[in-house]
Parts: C-alpha cells; structure tokens; sequence
C-alpha cells in the first residue's frame, strides 16, 4: 500500500453567515511539493439539498503548475447532477509528474488542458469538450467513463491536428549528433534485446473502446497522415484494427493485437504500406536526409510471444518485404554504417573514385522469412548505377547473431572504378553480433552461407543465382 502524504501548514476559511458561500485558502505541501489551494464553496444549506446546485470554485497551485475547478454539483451526497470545468496549465508534463509521485516522465512542455465532466447516469461520468495542447501537439475529443461494471469502462471519440511522438519516446538527437557515427555496444556488453519483465497490468486495469482520427503523427523513421484507427480492450485483450493512414503520399493498413498470458504476453501485428515517397515526408522526420526515393512496397506479417523483449525477438515468426524503385541513398549515411559494421559499404554499393554527396540506387529488394527468431534473408538485392549486390543469410535473433554473405558484381563500361574490376566482385560477409558486427572480404564464408540459402532462387531463378552469385559475373542491367 502506497502512502501519499497531505501536510497542511495554514488554512484560513471564513464566511458571512449559514446561508452564505465559504472562503479559504490552503498552504501546504503534497509529496514534498509546495501547494496553495484557494476557493469559495457553496452555502451550507444548499449542499444538502439535492433540488438545487451548489456551486464551487477551486484553484490549485504547485510551482509552476496550476489547476482550477469551477462548476457545480447538484445532488453533493449522492455524487448527480455534477458539471464541472476543468482547466489544468504547467510548463512540462514531468514537472506533473512529479507532483504525482512519477519522476520518469519526459521533460515535455508546455502543457495545457482544458475539459468538462458531468454525470450520464449512476457511476457514469462523461468527459467532453476535451482540449489538450503538448508543446506542438494537440488533443481534442469527448468520451465517458463507467464505474458502475466490476470493471471500469472508458469510451471516446478523438481527434489531432498533430501529435508528435518523438519527444515521448526520447529525446530526439540534435543535428550535429545525429551526423556521428551508431554508438557500438561496449566488448562483453550485454546484448541489445532487454531481458527485464513485460509488465501487462495497465491492460487488466479497465475495458476501453477509442476511435480516433489524426492528421498527422511525426515518429522517428516516418510521419503518419490521415490516420484513423479504432482501438478494444476487453479483459486485458488489446487489438488495434483497423489502423489506416497515409504516408509519404502512400497508404498503410494495418493491425495490432497484444494478450497478456501466465507467462508474458503475446502479440500480432500486420502492416502493409504502398508507394512512399520519402521526400514528401515532413522534414521533421529527417528520413529524407537520409534516403530520397519510393519505396513501393513494405509488407508486415509477424508475431510472437514471451515475458521480455528478449523472448519475443527469440519466438518471432512470419515475414516481411520491401520493394524500392529509384532512390538516392546519402553517403553521409552508408559512412556512418560501414564505421559501425567495421567495412568499407561504398566498396560494396558505390566504388567510383568521385562518390558525391549520393549513391544513386535502381532498385532494392529484401524479403525476410522468420521462424521462431531466426530470420532468413531470403534474399536481399540491391541495384545501384555501378554495382548489383545481392545478399541472403541468417539473422539469429535469438542468439542475436549474424550471417549474411553479400556478392557484388560490379557493371561493366562504367569508368572511375576505385578499384580492378576483379576485387570489387570479392563477395562479403557479415557476421559477429547485433552489438558487435563485422562486415569483411570472405570468399569461403560467403559461399557457405549462399549455398544455405536455396530460397533465394525463387526472386532470381537458378540460371540468375548461380551466375550472379558464384560465377561472379558483372552485372550490366537492373536486377
């Protein structure tokens, strides 16, 4: 049982008579915290009349943050006729958290919420009016919460203009941070799925049902637009369906389900999104800085279960693909990637002597098979103005172990090679870990792992396997 402590160091309360309203004014702390509360309530009479409202007006203040309640409540001893308005102000929602006993909150603000409650029947309280603003997102909807069932429900409809989730998540990095290099995990690191329990009792804490309809949610890697989505939660059973949007002038369908279970959780999740072109992308996202081009398809079916983030990676199963047309690929980016994987990736995808500021790709494909945390890279091809690149291979995710072999076949009658022509069909191979990869010339490996991935020649067809992957060949059209 969690103790929070009210302490009170002054009140002062005062009033003309019986029939006539009560001032006062409150000064104390709650949780270590400074807090003033102020007001004027009712007559004395009138609060237990329950023909007549008795009115009330609060105010409460703790550093900088700031609530007031004002309305009225008609039948006091028998919680009807209730219609109150609430307005709430503070510079972050951690500093909230904080006067709430919760110090993990972001430090996100300002933040500013406005909204009514009244009562639609016994134990039943509806929530309109609904106005939040975060920062540059906003909030805005009605719903009612049911108290009378064994267990509490909660409906609403709402709606955004924008919601940017990003500073939710975690601090997003700064410019001249995001231009270093991935941070590897130190040697005899743990490895990078979380182990630590899954906690699933916030869904067992009420039943809800939410509609909502955005117009844009920013996250890290995309932007969402047009989003609606209708969301059920019964009996600790989450399922999301459907979640529709647009992004990047493409649309995305999708679906999610989350059942907790005696031994974690269990979890599904599909998404199919067509014909994204990252550079109308909001800028905020920062993705077309990256790479500049339309992906054509990215098809999601997967699911898993367990009690960490460990043991869903290591329990994964279904499959995913994506399809790209014509793209310009940042060589800011593949340095940074080569840096972290300990290769040279411009050998593999663009080994001119004048790189430029991109490496200019034809296509990409990669299709991942997963059964039970091993993922088959089955396979991945990549097509670029001067080399064709396939690859396919294992990624163990439950040993988080990789083995993926790359051959490259550069095109011939293309000029400013860095290198013979010869060197650069060297194939690759990437192996070692999730924190700790390593990407080098292996011929022998290489092979070894291409020859454990017959599946690859369902895309190329085995004449086009056998002579782009062990012939070595150069590559003169796009895959």
């Amino acid at each position: 049982t969690e103790t929070y402590a009210l302490k009170i160091d002054s009140l002062e309360a005062s009033s003309e008579g019986f029939n006539s309203p009560l001032v006062f004014k409150l000064m104390g702390s709650y949780l270590d915290n400074p807090l003033e509360a102020a007001g004027t309530l009712g007559d004395s009479p009138t609060l237990f009349r329950p023909d007549k409202p008795w009115p009330l007006k609060l105010s409460l203040k703790s550093k900088k943050t700031s609530a007031t309640l004002e309305g009225s409540i008609r039948d006091v001893m028998g919680a009807k006729g209730i219609s109150l308005t609430v307005k709430a102000n503070s510079p972050s929602i951690s500093e909230i958290g904080r006067l709430a006993g919760v110090d993990d909150l972001p430090d996100v603000g300002p933040v500013k919420i406005d909204l009514r409650v009244s009562d639609s029947r016994s134990d039943a309280y509806k929530i309109s009016d609904i106005i939040v603003a975060l920062a540059d997102s906003d909030l805005a909807g009605s719903g009612e919460i049911d108290l009378g069932s064994a267990r509490p429900k909660f409906e609403a409809e709402l709606s955004s203009k924008n919601l940017d989730m990003r500073p939710l998540i975690k601090e997003v990095p700064r410019e001249s941070e995001s231009e270093k290099p991935p941070k590897k995990q130190k040697k005899g690191s743990s490895k990078i799925f979380p182990d630590d329990p899954l906690s699933v009792d916030s869904l067992n804490i009420a039943d809800a049902r939410i509609k909502f309809q955005g117009k844009r949610i920013l996250l890290f890697a995309f932007a969402l637009q047009d989003i609606s989505l209708d969301l059920v939660l019964e009996k600790g059973r989450l399922v999301v369906d459907p979640i529709k949007s647009s992004i990047g002038g493409g649309n995305m369908v999708g679906r999610l389900e989350v059942q907790p279970q005696d031994d974690g959780v269990a979890m599904a999740a599909t998404a199919k999104i067509e014909n994204i072109d990252t550079s109308v992308v909001p800028k905020e996202v920062g993705i077309s800085e990256i790479i500049d081009g339309k992906i054509k398809l990215v098809d999601i079916d997967v699911s898993s279960s367990g009690r960490s983030v460990a043991d869903l990676m290591a329990r994964l199963s279904g499959k995913t693909t994506i399809v790209m047309d014509e793209s310009k690929l940042n060589n800011k980016f593949i340095d940074q990637a080569g840096r972290y994987l300990g290769g040279d990736l411009f050998r593999l995808l663009n080994p001119v002597k004048n790189k430029g500021t991109y490496t200019a790709g034809n296509c990409l494909v990669c299709r991942l098979n997963m059964e039970e945390g091993i993922a088959k890279v089955d396979p991945l091809l990549y097509d670029t103005e001067t080399m064709s690149v396939v690859a396919a291979g294992d990624i163990n995710l439950r040993e988080e172990e990789l083995d993926i072999a790359f051959r490259p076949a550069p095109k011939k009658g293309k000029a400013n090679y860095s290198m013979s022509l010869g060197k650069l069909a060297e194939p690759f191979k990437l192996g070692g870990t999730l924190s700790e990869p390593s990407l080098q010339i292996d011929s022998r490996g290489a092979r070894n792992t291409f020859a454990k991935a017959a599946g690859a020649t369902i895309l190329l067809g085995p004449v086009g396997l056998v002579a782009v992957l062990f012939v070595g060949k150069t590559a003169e059209e796009n895959p």
